[in-house]
C-alpha cells in the first residue's frame, strides 16, 4: 500500500474501510453515549505527515453521526491554504463540527486562535447563556484588535495572492521533485506529500524497515540538512518539508536536492542492519 500502515497489496479504499471499521468496533465497544467527540488533524502532522486514504474521513463522519458524536478538525497546521484548499477538511471531504486554527490565519505575524462551530453548536451556546449567563470561556487576550487586524489583512493578501492555485501549482512541483530525486533510494521507505506539506521516511537500506530508534536516523539528517542550508524537521525518522507560501519553483528543486545530498551523507556513515 501507499500508504502508512497500509497492508501489501491493499488498496486505498480497503485500508480506508478496514480504518473506519476499527473506529466504529472500538465506539461500539466503549459505548457512543461515553463519547462526545472525536478530534482528527485531517494531515497528521506530529506523526509524520501521516495523509489519510481518499475515503477515510468521508466513512468516519458517517460513522459518528450515526452515534451523535461530533467530529472536530485540527486545523493549526492544514488550514488556510496548506493542502491546496482553504481547509484540509474540504482536501479530504468532510465537514466538521468544530475546526481549530492558528498558524495560518495571520502567517505567523501575529500571535492569534479561532475555534470555528457550526450554527448547532453556536445556537446552543447561545441559548444556554441567554437562561444562565454569559458562557464563560475566554481568555486574557481574546478578540485581540492588533491581532484580529493581522489576521483580516492576512485573509485579504492570500486572496489576492489567488494562493490555493499557487499551492496547487507549487504542490505538485513539489511531489514530482521529491518523487524525480528520492523515489526508489535504499533510505527512502516513503514519500508522502498533499499540497505544500510532506514526509519523507527514512528505512534502514537491508531491512527496508524503520531504524533502531537509537540511531536517530531522522535527527541526524536534519542536521545535515542544516548544514547544507535547509531547514527542515525530523518527526522521528520522518524528514517533515513545509516550505513558505511564497517558495519559487527553482527554490522547490535546491531544497529537494540538499535534502538527497543530506540523505546521502548520512547512508554513507551509517552501517545498515545485517549488513
Amino acid at each position: 500500500s501507499q500508504f502508512h500502515e497500509g497492508r501489501i497489496g491493499e488498496t486505498p479504499e480497503a485500508f480506508g474501510r478496514r480504518l473506519a471499521a476499527e473506529l466504529e468496533a472500538l465506539i461500539q465497544s466503549e459505548g457512543a453515549d461515553t463519547i462526545a467527540a472525536m478530534i482528527a488533524e485531517p494531515v497528521m502532522g506530529g506523526g509524520g505527515v501521516v495523509i489519510p486514504p481518499p475515503n477515510y474521513f468521508p466513512l468516519v463522519q458517517d460513522i459518528l453521526k450515526r452515534n451523535d458524536i461530533l467530529l472536530m478538525a485540527d486545523e493549526i497546521i492544514c488550514g488556510f491554504g496548506r493542502t491546496g484548499n482553504w481547509f484540509g477538511a474540504q482536501t479530504f471531504g468532510f465537514q466538521p463540527d468544530m475546526m481549530s486554527v492558528a498558524k495560518g490565519l495571520s502567517a505567523g505575524h501575529m500571535p492569534i486562535a479561532a475555534v470555528i462551530m457550526s450554527n448547532e453548536i453556536y445556537e446552543g451556546i447561545a441559548d444556554e447563556a441567554a437562561t444562565i449567563g454569559v458562557f464563560g470561556h475566554g481568555f486574557t487576550y481574546s478578540g485581540h484588535p492588533v491581532a484580529a487586524a493581522v489576521a483580516a489583512e492576512t485573509l485579504r493578501i492570500y486572496r489576492e495572492m489567488d494562493i490555493l492555485t499557487s499551492v496547487r501549482r507549487l504542490g505538485n512541483h513539489l511531489r514530482n521533485k521529491l518523487r524525480s530525486e528520492l523515489a526508489g533510494h535504499p533510505n527512502v521507505g516513503e514519500i508522502r506529500s498533499v499540497g505544500l506539506l510532506a514526509g519523507i521516511e527514512l528505512v534502514d537500506s537491508v531491512s527496508r524497515r524503520p531504524f533502531d530508534p537509537m540511531t536517530k536516523a531522522g535527527s541526524q539528517v536534519e542536521r545535515l540538512c542544516r548544514s547544507n542550508g535547509v531547514i527542515v524537521r525530523n518527526m522521528g525518522d520522518t524528514i517533515a518539508v513545509c516550505p513558505p507560501f511564497v517558495i519559487e519553483p527553482g527554490e522547490i528543486d535546491l531544497l529537494v536536492e540538499r535534502l538527497a545530498r543530506s540523505i546521502e551523507q548520512f547512508a554513507a556513515t551509517h552501517e545498515p542492519a545485517g549488513a
